[in-house]
């Protein structure tokens, strides 16, 4: 039962539960709780029901890969159709499938981390949320806001 699969990126895995700890430490259980979901997402993602299920797994750990690695950049939904060579409707129902979230909600999730990780390093909320890809801070205000309850001041 509570065992994780030996297929799980120890690495990936590891860092997700480190997080997990830090912003519980922190106080930030809505941050935490998505820190989760990604955790569960790593140890679903092992479970390969088909071929065609692996297939479609591949490719969204794919695209998350590119996501996690480019949160500054150009991250629209045409953008990653474009890239990854899959209709912009189909990879958002595989994606919503396979994770439990919409992409938009995914990339808004990962930036706000990092302008949380940011701002703790010592830059203002300002430049952590134009660093962590936000196109202003009225916009990183209004998401952090809707995913945590609170005001961005209070991180």
């Amino acid at each position: 039962g509570n065992i994780v699969p030996a297929d799980v990126n120890g690495g990936e895995a590891r860092r997700c539960i480190e997080r997990i700890m830090a912003y519980s430490e922190d106080g930030a259980a809505d941050i935490a709780a998505c820190a989760v979901r990604e955790f569960l997402y790593l140890i679903n993602k092992t479970k390969r029901v088909s071929d065609d299920f692996y297939t479609r797994n591949e490719r969204i750990r794919d695209v998350i890969v590119y996501i996690n690695g480019n949160l500054s950049g150009d991250l629209r939904l045409d953008e990653l159709s474009r890239r990854f060579y899959i209709d912009k409707h189909y990879l958002c129902k595989c994606f919503k499938k396979n994770t439990g979230y919409t992409v938009n909600q995914y990339i808004n999730y990962k930036r706000i981390m990092l302008a949380q990780e940011l701002h703790r390093g010592g830059k203002t909320l300002l430049q952590a949320s134009m660093d962590a890809g936000f196109n202003s801070y009225a916009h990183f205000y209004k998401t952090y806001v809707r995913q945590t309850g609170k005001s961005p001041k209070s991180m």
